[in-house]
């Protein structure tokens, strides 16, 4: 056998493991999912297991930020961070979701204003990036899924990280990062059902939201990473 079709073997066996392995992670979850909820008492004291969902480059509101029952991105108690004033100095506070799009983001026309539609934003505020899903048909005409799609992906760089971050203000993830660092994805995006089934199939999750590495760090340390 030549290398060339050990490699294309190995390719497919490992396509077939891991669509076998997706296949049998549904069914232990439909499984699990048919045992009835252990509702004895109506309080915390209910809770049996805590699961926690870490995943690598992606934050929680990357994949599940509309998911029904979460703290999404109508989280009425997100963070505020100051947006600064459209003309003159001084800020306001907005939900950390409406994030100042930064001037080169704002040149390439990838922002809106703060009050843009529904965002119920001050109408004096910066230009913002709030969290958008790409449009699929505007990727491929046709096309109605993101689930196969290659985006772009963010730096990883420990400046470019920390000025995103900025000290803890959370508010420079676009002008760092691109604009898209604030897309999301949803239910029909995301292929491996199983991962969308987990949390929106049991108890209502709770998040730590992160738009870059500090998602780890704050599972480790107990400390929200951004909004929440």
């Amino acid at each position: 056998m030549s290398k060339a079709d050990k490699k294309v073997d190995r390719r497919t066996f490992l396509q077939v493991m891991g669509a076998t392995a997706l296949t049998t992670l549904e069914a232990n979850i439909a499984k699990a999912q048919a045992i009835p909820a252990n509702h004895d008492k109506g309080t915390i004291e209910d809770v049996e297991h805590i699961v926690i969902l870490m995943q690598e480059n992606r934050p929680f509101d990357h994949h599940f930020g509309t998911i029904r029952g979460v703290r999404g991105f109508n989280d009425p108690r997100a963070v505020k961070i100051n947006l600064p004033l459209k003309n003159g100095p001084g800020s306001t506070p907005v939900p950390v979701f409406l994030q100042p799009a930064g001037a080169l983001n704002m040149t390439n026309g990838f922002s809106v204003p703060p009050n843009y539609g529904n965002l119920d934003g001050p109408s004096d505020g910066v230009d913002v990036i709030p969290p958008f899903r790409v449009n699929p048909n505007s990727v491929s005409p046709g096309l109605n899924s993101l689930g196969l799609t290659y985006f772009p992906g963010t730096g990883h760089s420990w400046a470019g990280t920390h000025a995103a971050w900025n000290q803890g203000q959370y508010d420079n993830w676009p002008a760092h990062q691109g604009p898209i660092a604030m897309s999301y994805m949803t239910r029909d995006d995301i292929r491996t059902t199983a991962l969308w089934r987990m949390p929106s199939r049991s108890a209502t999750p709770t998040t730590v939201r992160s738009w870059g590495r500090p998602t780890r760090i704050a599972i480790i340390c107990g400390r929200a990473a951004s909004a929440t």
